[in-house]
């Protein structure tokens, strides 16, 4: 027998404001992502234009799995990103970063968000 009842709920958020003191190796952000939670997006949203010389870049990553890698966050706007979604049975942990090449930014922001939803965490059923 089959049913039309199925969870309903809202996405969950992680969001992050990074600016140029995150910028390099072990100066970002690092989440945990639930268990049972499946990535449905991941992107960044430049709100100040990041100033170095040559490229800045923002990364999305679980350690094994890139969701937005090395986007350019140099102009505002939002980032067109090539996101994977990915399913964590087990949850998970993940970082955001930003890295850049020549004279150092002076200034820039950009936030950066991964939304999921949950196995197990629904508001209510749909029939």
């Amino acid at each position: 027998m089959s049913t039309n009842a199925y969870e309903r709920q809202h996405a969950k958020y992680v969001m992050v404001d990074l600016g140029i003191a995150n910028i390099g190796t072990g100066n970002g952000y690092t989440a945990a992502i639930p268990r049972g939670a499946l990535i449905v997006s991941a992107g960044f949203i430049t709100t100040t234009a990041f100033d170095s010389a040559t490229t800045t870049t923002g990364t999305i990553t679980d350690g094994t799995t890139v969701l937005v890698s090395a986007e350019d966050i140099k102009s505002t706007g939002i980032e067109v990103v090539d996101v994977a979604q990915k399913f964590y049975a087990d949850g998970g942990t993940i970082t955001f970063s930003i890295a850049e090449t020549g004279a150092t930014a002076t200034v820039g922001r950009a936030i950066a968000y991964v939304s999921y939803v949950q196995l197990g965490c629904m508001s209510s059923v749909q029939e």
